[in-house]
């Protein structure tokens, strides 16, 4: 059923006009699509981390210090933050990158679940001007980020951060 008012041929310059519109709409969509996936796309090209890593070591009165604790490195600002395990020979390493800053270094106890091996008999200390100490001899205040005197300052790359129990940063 047709009403007269709703079916009136249109005329040929009519439907040109509505043709030439559609395509300038395709083609609009179609640049706009080319132009977000082309944005899209170049923002993950950038697959190098930015931020600083850092590696040091944990030295008591110049002895070295090893056991089971963790150096934790905390934007007191923004709240960035990384832990790095202490190695037996009192290296440390994040592997995460921090965002450029200041940060606040203390030590945090090493989870149960984190030991490689509760079995493992302790090792004999070296004697001597570099003897291997254990983290338990660190004071108190080097445990706590209110009260630890250690701070390092992370730039892009690779930064060193040496702590020496007994002293601010070494």
């Amino acid at each position: 059923m047709c009403i007269a008012w709703t079916c009136q041929p249109l005329a040929k310059a009519d439907s040109k006009l509505l043709l030439v519109q559609r395509k300038t709409i395709v083609v609009q969509n179609f640049l706009w699509l080319v132009a977000i996936a082309f944005l899209t796309s170049s923002l993950g090209c950038n697959t190098q981390p930015t931020g600083g890593l850092v590696e040091g070591s944990l030295t008591l009165n110049g002895n070295t210090v090893s056991g089971n604790a963790k150096v934790v490195l905390m934007n007191m600002v923004s709240g960035a933050a990384a832990a790095a395990p202490l190695e037996e020979n009192g290296r440390f390493a994040t592997e995460e990158h921090l965002p450029p800053g200041n940060y606040v270094v203390f030590l945090v106890p090493a989870t149960f679940a984190e030991n490689e091996d509760e079995t493992a008999v302790p090792k004999p200390k070296r004697e001597g001007s570099n003897a291997v100490r254990d983290v338990s001899a660190i004071p108190r205040k080097y445990w706590d980020e209110a009260t630890s005197p250690w701070s390092c300052a992370i730039q892009e790359g690779a930064n060193q951060c040496n702590l020496n129990a007994g002293q601010g940063r070494a």
